[in-house]
């Protein structure tokens, strides 16, 4: 078994200044009315663990979650058929965690924790999906 390095003693930074500073920017989605299949797919075939869900206007209305996919296809009632006639507004999770562009990085780490999630959508002035941010995105901006 290797041995790990010491961490290092000293204090890390936060090197972000906003939101905006730390997001991954345009992140891509699933449309609400794409089929079990279709999310499946966008989810595996990108490794991504959720997307957010857009409205046929293109408006952030929630989060697909590959657990919630999971979750209702693993149903002992679940079928085959299901991914075809389903949509992902069946199974989403309504709403999403967003904060503005201009929240501060310490607001951003703040929300992260006192919702205890993974990750953050982030929208502009106009309530608009721009920006994600994961924890490594966070992480990535660390410094000694």
């Amino acid at each position: 078994m290797p041995i790990l390095e010491a961490p290092p003693t000293a204090a890390l930074t936060l090197r972000a200044a906003t939101a905006r500073d730390l997001m991954t920017p345009n992140p891509v989605s699933v449309r609400r009315h794409a089929t079990l299949r279709e999310a499946a797919s966008f989810l595996w075939d990108r490794d991504f663990t959720a997307s957010p869900v857009l409205d046929a206007a293109g408006w952030a209305v929630g989060v697909q979650y590959r657990t919630d996919l999971l979750a209702h296809l693993t149903r002992p009632e679940a079928n085959e058929a299901e991914l075809d006639t389903r949509v992902v507004a069946d199974v989403m999770t309504d709403g999403l965690r967003a904060v503005p562009t201009t929240a501060t990085a310490a607001v951003v780490v703040a929300t992260i924790l006192a919702h205890q999630v993974h990750r953050l959508f982030v929208v502009d002035a106009d309530g608009v999906l721009v920006g994600l941010i994961g924890l490594f995105d966070i992480l990535h901006h660390l410094r000694s």
